[in-house]
């Protein structure tokens, strides 16, 4: 369990202060399960956002300290009715083995297809996973921007918790 007094607060840098855009601190430390993880922290005016690579029980366990910390500071008790609603957001750099034309015999013949009409090397550049409400896609995988295909390197993103 961590503390917002192991966040070491002279190395937060780059604090903006806008009402439209937040508070932002980031470079910050929490120690999170006798780990030293590094945090960043934006304060919104609907919301709090806590980003770390560690998991999503190390940003919810900061989130937890500094909500009840500030509470105390201003009087303010916390209970978790408070917390609305949590999004969740993961992002990954991927190298996978095969192209995504590869995943299927048709989407390799219509890349070849692009490839013959266009004269130009066409392959699929990424895949979204969606639901059929038509909101944001819940996963994506998207070919990283200036590197050559033959890397078969990615950018994913998912709404999904992390370990």
């Amino acid at each position: 369990m961590g503390s917002l007094s192991d966040i070491s607060s002279r190395r937060f840098r780059n604090l903006r202060r806008s009402i439209r855009a937040g508070l932002i601190f980031k470079g910050g430390k929490f120690v999170y399960d006798s780990a030293v993880v590094d945090m960043d922290f934006d304060m919104h005016s609907d919301g709090l956002v806590a980003s770390c690579r560690h998991s999503t029980e190390a940003a919810h366990e900061f989130l937890l300290d500094a909500t009840t910390w500030l509470g105390q500071q201003i009087g303010v008790a916390y209970t978790p009715r408070l917390m609305r609603k949590r999004i969740y957001r993961d992002e990954l750099i991927v190298q996978m083995d095969a192209k995504l034309a590869m995943l299927s015999q048709k989407l390799q013949e219509f890349s070849e297809l692009l490839t013959i009409s266009s004269q130009k090397t066409i392959q699929p550049t990424g895949i979204l996973f969606g639901e059929d409400a038509g909101t944001a896609a819940i996963l994506t995988i998207d070919r990283r921007m200036s590197t050559p295909w033959e890397e078969n390197r990615y950018f994913s993103s998912a709404s999904l918790q992390t370990a």
